[in-house]
């Protein structure tokens, strides 16, 4: 038995993919400004709102998720003169920020999205 298996919690296993196609329903909703509800993202994903829940206990921890997923991560040097460094990282090279998969539309759609929705803004930001 693996330390994965070992360390979960009761229940049948996950079904495998199940994670990618949730995050995938909810990109697809966003990138069609369709409201994000889990009864569109169950509808969407083929998953059951109960595998959708094992997995994110709420929505807005969903929308999080999926907002991040393909972003790059964000690595600024600090070995020299960091305001240098963060400008840089702020107004240069926007795909090497992003990720390459991570379009602007959906950095967009992101930013929109935390913006009015409080509670989604710390779910993101935790």
């Amino acid at each position: 038995m693996s330390s994965v298996e070992a360390s979960r919690g009761p229940g049948r296993p996950r079904e495998a993919g199940h994670d990618e196609r949730i995050l995938d329903a909810v990109i697809g909703l966003i990138e069609r400004d369709q409201k994000v509800t889990v009864s569109a993202v169950v509808a969407a994903s083929g998953v059951s709102r109960a595998a959708l829940y094992r997995r994110w206990p709420s929505l807005p921890e969903l929308v999080a998720a999926a907002l991040d997923k393909g972003r790059a991560t964000i690595e600024i040097d600090t070995s020299g003169d960091i305001k240098e460094a963060i400008v840089s990282m702020m107004f240069g090279d926007p795909v090497a920020v992003r990720g390459s998969t991570y379009s602007d539309r959906r950095f967009r759609a992101r930013m929109a999205l935390v913006m009015q929705n409080p509670e989604l803004q710390r779910a993101y930001w935790t």
